[in-house]
């Protein structure tokens, strides 16, 4: 065998090899559940983002696209221990959900959904306080947020600390 063969065989070798894995990663991404991802429903952390960030004038946490960021967080980012504590208080409110108004959350209306999150809040559960947490970060650290809801300069001018905002002026984003 010379040097050539040699190259063009190892070459057929990676490039099979590359495209055996690569096809296996696509037929993974085609045929899981989009609405399940890794054990968390999309569908049920879209509402209540979309309940505790609704859309006004500017769009809410929804299209802003906060729960995909929310299960990418707790998938990359927090313990196995967190997630589980975010899953257990999804059911939760789940289980409110059609023990109060015999539907499941995301059917519900938004004044009883509003209800029910109160309602959890209101008992102090750790789960819903990470949860809180992660839809405001995840909302006003996107492009919808930081540019339609809050104020934001993409060349700031100098630096004053002794600002005046006007009552109808949004926050700053930083």
């Amino acid at each position: 065998m010379n040097r050539r063969q040699a190259i063009r065989q190892s070459l057929l070798l990676l490039g099979g090899a590359a495209y055996i894995s690569s096809a296996g990663l696509l037929y993974q991404s085609c045929t899981t559940n989009k609405e399940k991802k890794n054990g968390l429903d999309l569908s049920l952390i879209d509402e209540v983002c979309d309940t505790i960030i609704p859309d006004t004038k500017v769009p809410g946490a929804k299209a802003a696209g906060v729960g995909t960021y929310i299960i990418l967080m707790l998938k990359d980012c927090y313990p196995e221990e967190t997630r589980k504590l975010i899953q257990e208080g999804l059911d939760l409110i789940q289980q409110k959900t059609k023990t109060r108004n015999n539907v499941v959350f995301q059917k519900a209306s938004y004044n009883q959904r509003q209800d029910i999150l109160k309602s959890i809040e209101k008992e102090g559960l750790e789960f819903f306080k990470i949860l809180k947490g992660l839809i405001n970060k995840g909302y006003y650290t996107s492009e919808i947020g930081c540019t339609k809801a809050l104020a934001f300069d993409f060349i700031p001018g100098k630096y004053d600390p002794c600002l005046i905002i006007a009552s109808t002026q949004r926050a700053w984003a930083m």
